[in-house]
């Protein structure tokens, strides 16, 4: 294929991900919250420091997908497909992916040479409780994995669209879904941020809730009503207080349920996203064979 989507994405600048793995240290201090370590407490009473899921995505899990493998984005989900394959990529399942990766992780080998974030994301793989290690902690790696890999954009769609030029009508509908799916996108990711430093059981009025995401967030800003269906869905719907409505931050045994929600609410997506540009790929060829018939 002549467009860059059918070219395998750039290597990471290390050819052995464990390497980079080993040395990788957490900075004492961080830019952004979202490249905060995080502490967890084994059974064995003792607690470790684990990189921020972005920085690990970027030093290792994104290079160990890359490494079989070629990785895209697409809305919701993450597709992969072997290196120089021809064939649309396909939606990664990400609990699959989540258990692998932390399989590779209790796999890796004793290092006299390895800091302290090799020897603590080994021992998670082997002694964490894999329920919330893969299914919490790995998933939301795999969700920055999908937010720095390339963007997938389908050969045939480029055909059908120089073939069949849409009215200005289909091209201001698009556009309009497109925005308010960035909208829904750009809320929900901030309110799942905002969850993680959240204090349980806190309330909050969910328009000071919107007013401060719109304080930090850059370019297209949600919409009041799309960013409250995000902290519906993510917290729970808004009660009428003497002040406004308000949201309850879950507490942390609910937010850990909440979190594997939200990654199995993300794999429905995927499927729905697929199912609709089938679809429409189908409509678009029947019409453009019955303009030729």
């Amino acid at each position: 294929m002549s467009h860059d989507a059918g070219r395998p994405p750039a290597k990471a600048a290390s050819a052995r991900p464990d390497d980079a793995l080993a040395t990788l240290r957490i900075p004492v201090r961080v830019q952004s919250p979202h490249d905060r370590p995080m502490r967890l407490k084994l059974d064995a009473g003792y607690a470790v420091e684990l990189p921020a899921a972005r920085t690990l995505a970027r030093v290792w899990a994104l290079p160990v997908l890359e490494t079989g493998s070629e990785v895209y984005r697409s809305g919701s989900a993450l597709l992969r497909r072997p290196h120089g394959g021809t064939d649309d990529p396909v939606p990664a399942d990400f609990r699959q992916l989540a258990d692998k990766l932390a399989d590779r992780l209790a796999a890796l080998p004793d290092r006299t040479d390895a800091g302290a974030v090799y020897r603590a994301l080994r021992m998670c793989g082997v002694e964490a409780d894999r329920a919330w290690f893969a299914g919490v902690y790995l998933l939301s790696v795999l969700r920055a994995v999908r937010a720095a890999a390339r963007a997938w954009r389908p050969p045939s769609a480029q055909r059908r669209r120089d073939a069949s030029p849409l009215t200005a009508a289909e091209r201001a509908r698009r556009s309009h879904a497109a925005r308010l799916a960035r909208e829904a996108e750009v809320s929900a990711t901030w309110v799942r941020r905002w969850l993680v430093t959240a204090t349980p059981g806190e309330r909050v009025l969910a328009r000071a809730l919107y007013d401060a995401a719109c304080a930090e967030l850059e370019g297209d800003l949600p919409g009041l009503r799309v960013f409250y269906r995000a902290g519906d869905d993510l917290l729970g719907r808004r009660t009428r207080t003497a002040a406004g409505y308000s949201y309850r931050v879950p507490d942390s045994a609910t937010a850990d349920v909440l979190l594997d929600e939200i990654a199995r609410v993300a794999l429905d997506e995927a499927a729905s996203a697929i199912g609709n540009y089938l679809t429409s790929n189908k409509t678009d060829t029947e019409a453009s064979e019955r303009r030729v018939a």
